[in-house]
């Protein structure tokens, strides 16, 4: 049998997907919605490298755990955890677990045009106050000096020095200033709150709409091994044209088919779920 290509994140959920895998899902979520102020045009995860056809060449991805696309040009790199260090994510702990070094490592190969529109994200349990904290007097700041000064609280200006000595910066520096503007962090209570927030997702499938969202952690399981179901990354289009390929192996809706019922994209998935997921939720915590 072929076996999954690295994997980051932990165990999620009794069926054993990655808390990475659930994360995605999440965001392939938003990507099939695509309600939000600056949605999401594109969701890519644990790739090495990307093509954007400038004359740079390709780009070395040093933050691959998601990729998210939005409308408006800007992106986002993604660094999933679900380890939560003791007292939060401090300057500290960010140095520790390698993060702040990705982080910036990621941030700052960027080209210089491309950077203020180039989001880094640390997407966790645990405490993200500090990291909060120190990208709030950024965005409030014209200046390095005024962040260190009263933008920020004595505590968050040490945390600020901290980080930049980790990265061979100086605290009044302009590249550290511009990182932080770019720096977010999202709070993940559990694996059970990330999996809610793929149903919240999802309005207008009803009942159905647990079983959508099983359909999507799956997808991106099985995305990461070898075959014909490999990939990494989808489209709006792409989802749904993977979401419907699925319906279309399934006998339920060849029978639907032969019966001439004309369905809505939505009512198709409503409609074969339970075939899809074999019946079983794949959020479920029982054995």
């Amino acid at each position: 049998p072929s076996q999954p290509k690295g994997r980051a994140g932990g165990r999620a959920g009794g069926a054993g997907y990655d808390f990475q895998d659930v994360y995605v899902a999440h965001q392939l979520a938003k990507l099939l919605v695509g309600n939000d102020r600056d949605p999401l045009t594109e969701v890519l995860w644990e790739k090495k490298s990307l093509d954007e056809g400038s004359s740079a060449g390709v780009e070395p991805v040093h933050v691959d755990d998601a990729i998210l696309r939005f409308a408006s040009g800007k992106c986002a790199y993604v660094q999933v955890k679900e380890a939560s260090p003791h007292g939060g994510w401090s300057a500290v702990q960010l140095v520790r677990t390698s993060v702040a070094q990705q982080l910036w490592r990621q941030w700052s190969s960027r080209q210089p045009a491309d950077r203020p529109r180039t989001m880094v994200r640390l997407a966790c349990r645990g405490d993200v106050t500090t990291l909060e904290s120190m990208a709030d007097a950024a965005l409030r700041s014209r200046t390095p000096r005024e962040m260190l000064g009263d933008e920020a609280s004595t505590e968050i200006a040490n945390e600020i020095s901290t980080l930049a000595a980790s990265l061979a910066l100086a605290p009044d520096s302009e590249d550290l200033l511009a990182f932080l503007r770019c720096l977010q962090a999202e709070s993940i209570a559990s694996a059970n709150d990330l999996e809610t927030r793929i149903i919240q997702s999802l309005p207008g499938f009803g009942e159905d709409t647990r079983g959508l969202a099983n359909l999507l952690v799956r997808l991106v399981a099985r995305s990461k091994h070898a075959g014909p179901d490999a990939r990494s990354c989808f489209t709006k289009d792409t989802l749904i044209a993977a979401l419907l390929a699925q319906l279309l192996l399934r006998e339920r809706l060849r029978r639907m088919q032969h019966f001439g019922l004309l369905l809505g994209f939505a009512g198709t998935v409503a409609a074969s779920l339970p075939q899809l997921t074999g019946g079983r939720d794949v959020f479920a915590t029982g054995p």
